[in-house]
């Protein structure tokens, strides 16, 4: 009786440990939300879409009415990253580099499919389409927005 009631006892100290590890982890999306919208006023932008599932926004510089990536394209970009204070994170700005929108970041997958061959724009992802809470490797801080200035150079369709 006494092993069984250490077993029971046991039991429900794993049960309160397990229950209190799954605590829902911190959900950005209301300050990743209005951190965007800071910053598309404090540089005057007017000219943006928004995708209301995602919270994805996007404005082009130059849109072409050309072809279109699919979700399993593999695509050519330039590109350079930076934050919401315009400090440039990583960047493959010179020479386009091929991506598999599949393998990409959920705000690439999601994002560019609205740019065309030879669009220039600005993606602006939240940072739970981004790198979330992990952030990246000392290079992009946990829950961080993240703007991309992208030039779709090329599509490769997969079907």
């Amino acid at each position: 009786m006494k092993i069984i009631n250490k077993i029971l006892s046991l039991a429900l100290l794993l049960l309160l440990l397990l229950f209190s590890a799954c605590k829902k982890l911190p959900d950005y999306a209301s300050e990743d939300e209005a951190a965007i919208l800071a910053y598309l006023a404090a540089h005057n932008i007017n000219n943006y879409q928004k995708d209301e599932d995602t919270g994805i926004y996007y404005y082009f510089q130059i849109f072409t009415n050309s072809l279109k990536p699919r979700e399993a394209s593999e695509v050519e970009v330039k590109y350079t990253a930076y934050n919401l204070d315009d400090i440039i994170l990583y960047s493959h700005d010179t020479t386009a580099l091929r991506i598999h929108l599949p393998r990409a970041m959920v705000g690439w997958r999601l994002g560019l499919l609205n740019f065309a061959v030879g669009s220039r724009g600005v993606l602006i992802v939240p940072s739970r389409f981004a790198y979330g809470s992990e952030g990246l490797d000392g290079v992009v801080p946990p829950n961080t927005v993240l703007l991309f200035d992208i030039e779709l150079v090329d599509i490769h369709p997969f079907f």
